[in-house]
């Protein structure tokens, strides 16, 4: 799998668990109850060792970020 690209996208809206396609579209995401949720982004390469988050800020604390 070495080599592999994987991007993770969380939406999280805590009122629902549903969403439903904006019909606008045909592709954004919406919550089905019009509720405001939170989108975010990460791109990861899988390597022979630990993945690299390649989306990762210079400035991101975590200790997980491949960049700091």
């Amino acid at each position: 799998m070495a080599g592999q690209l994987i991007t993770v996208e969380p939406f999280l809206v805590p009122t629902t668990a549903e969403l439903k396609v904006d019909e606008r579209d045909g592709w954004t995401q919406l919550s089905a109850d019009g509720s405001r949720g939170a989108h975010a982004e990460h791109t990861l390469q899988v390597t022979d060792g630990a993945p690299i988050i390649l989306t990762a800020r210079a400035d991101d604390p975590s200790p997980r970020s491949s960049l700091g």
